[in-house]
C-alpha cells in the first residue's frame, strides 16, 4: 500500500514589514511573493500613509532603503500584533523618533545600512525598513538670467521645455516643482509653454517630459495644481495636452513606420487614449475629418519610404503604437456601451467592404488580431 505523500505547506501571501521615514513608523502588510527585493518597496501604496494631502509623492527612482536592524524582539511575522502604538490615525502607524522619544534613556543602538535595490527581503529578520527621498541637481534652469531680454528669455524657455527630457529628469522636475519659477520670471509662460505642444513623434527628441505628465494620477496634478493657484495642471489643460498628443498619432500614421518611435512616446500615447474620455460620436467625428483630408489609397500612388513599396500607406498602422492606442479607446467605447453606435457610423460612412478591399491589396497576410482591428478601423487616414 503506497503512502499518500503530505499536502504542500500553504504559501504564506501576507506579511508584515515596519516602513520608517525620519518621523514615523508604519506596519505594512505587503505579499511576499510580490514584493521580493528591497527595490519591491519603492511604490506609492507603501509610501503614502507617510506623506500628508497636499504633498507631492516622490518619484521612485529618488527613493532609497536604509536597513535598521533591532536588538531584540520577534521577526516581521510578529510585529504586527496588538502591542504595537499608535497615532489614532487609523494607518496603522505611529510617531517614531530615532531616541526612542527618552533623552533620559536612550534607545538600544541600532546598525544602520544602506540596501540596495536587488538585495533579497530576509521576513525573518527583526529590523525596520527606512527610506528616505535623494535630492539631485535642478534638470534645467528656467530662472531668467541677469541682463536677459524678455524675448530671449521666452525664447530659451521654449527651447528647453520642446526639447524635452530623459524620463527619471523631467520626473524629478516636475516633483522639485522647478516650473514654478516660471510664475516668478513671466506668469503668462505657465499657460503658453508648460502645457504647450510635446515633441514631434518621429523626431529625436526625449519624450520623457510628456510622458511624466501623462503618468500623473489625478491626485498627484491636483497637488500641482493648487500650488499654481489653479493656473496649471487644472483637468481641461490635462485633456486638452492628451487630445494633443492623440491628435499627433494620428496624423503621423504614414511616417511612423520609417522612424524610429522613442519608447516613451509609445507609452505617453497609450496613457493619453486612457486619459481621454472620447464617445462614439466624437471618436467618429474625428474619423471624419481623416476621410475629408485623405483618400484611400490606391497602386498608383508614389511611396514616400526607401524600400520603393506600395503597401507604404498602410505601414505605419504595423507600428508599435497604432495598435496599441486603438485597442485602448475601443475598449473605453465598449466599457460605456457605444461600440456599435461607433461601427454603425463606419459601416455607413466608410463601408466595411470598401475599407478591407483597399487593405486586402497593400497588407502583408501574417498580422495579428489587433493589427486586423486596425486595419478596419484606421486604414482610412493612412
Amino acid at each position: 500500500m503506497s503512502s499518500v505523500p503530505p499536502p504542500p505547506a500553504p504559501v504564506e501571501t501576507v506579511a508584515f514589514l515596519e516602513i520608517r521615514n525620519a518621523s514615523k513608523s508604519c506596519m505594512v502588510e505587503v505579499n511576499p511573493q510580490e514584493v521580493v527585493k528591497i527595490g519591491d518597496l519603492s511604490s506609492w501604496k507603501l509610501i503614502k500613509p507617510f506623506f500628508d494631502e497636499d504633498q507631492l509623492l516622490p518619484p521612485l527612482h529618488r527613493i532609497q532603503w536604509l536597513v535598521c536592524a533591532k536588538e531584540g524582539g520577534a521577526g516581521s511575522e510578529g510585529q504586527g500584533g496588538e502591542g504595537d502604538t499608535d497615532d489614532g490615525s487609523g494607518d496603522g502607524c505611529s510617531n517614531y523618533c530615532p531616541n526612542g522619544g527618552d533623552e533620559e534613556e536612550p534607545a538600544a543602538e541600532q546598525s544602520t545600512r544602506v540596501a540596495a535595490n536587488e538585495e533579497l527581503i530576509d521576513y525573518d529578520a527583526c529590523c525596520a525598513y527606512q527610506f528616505v527621498i535623494t535630492s539631485v541637481e535642478p534638470v534645467v534652469n528656467l530662472k531668467r538670467l541677469p541682463g536677459e531680454r524678455v524675448t530671449a528669455y521666452i525664447r530659451r524657455v521654449r527651447g528647453i521645455l520642446s526639447r524635452g527630457m530623459e524620463l527619471n529628469d523631467a520626473r524629478s522636475f516636475l516633483y522639485d516643482q522647478g516650473w514654478l519659477v516660471l510664475f516668478e520670471e513671466w506668469p503668462d509662460l505657465v499657460r503658453s509653454e508648460v502645457f504647450s505642444l510635446p515633441p514631434q513623434p518621429f523626431s529625436a527628441e526625449e519624450w520623457g517630459l510628456a510622458r511624466s505628465r501623462l503618468e500623473l494620477p489625478d491626485a498627484e496634478a491636483e497637488k500641482h495644481c493648487r500650488a499654481a493657484g489653479d493656473a496649471a495642471f487644472t483637468s481641461f489643460q490635462r485633456d486638452l495636452y492628451a487630445r494633443t498628443v492623440l491628435e499627433m498619432v494620428f496624423f503621423a500614421i504614414p511616417w511612423l513606420s520609417i522612424h524610429p518611435l522613442h519608447p516613451d512616446f509609445v507609452v505617453a500615447c497609450q496613457l493619453a487614449a486612457k486619459s481621454v474620455d472620447v464617445g462614439a460620436s466624437e471618436l467618429a467625428g474625428q474619423f471624419n475629418t481623416f476621410v475629408k483630408r485623405r483618400d484611400f489609397p490606391t497602386p498608383d500612388l508614389p511611396s514616400f519610404g526607401t524600400s520603393g513599396n506600395d503597401d507604404f500607406s498602410f505601414s505605419g498602422v504595423l507600428s508599435d503604437v497604432v495598435p496599441l492606442v486603438v485597442r485602448t479607446l475601443l475598449d473605453a467605447l465598449k466599457a460605456k456601451g457605444e461600440t456599435e453606435q461607433f461601427s454603425s457610423w463606419l459601416q455607413e460612412n466608410i463601408g466595411f467592404e470598401e475599407v478591407s478591399r483597399h487593405w486586402k491589396a497593400f497588407a502583408p497576410t501574417n498580422l495579428s488580431a489587433d493589427h486586423l482591428l486596425v486595419s478596419i478601423v484606421l486604414c482610412m487616414v493612412c
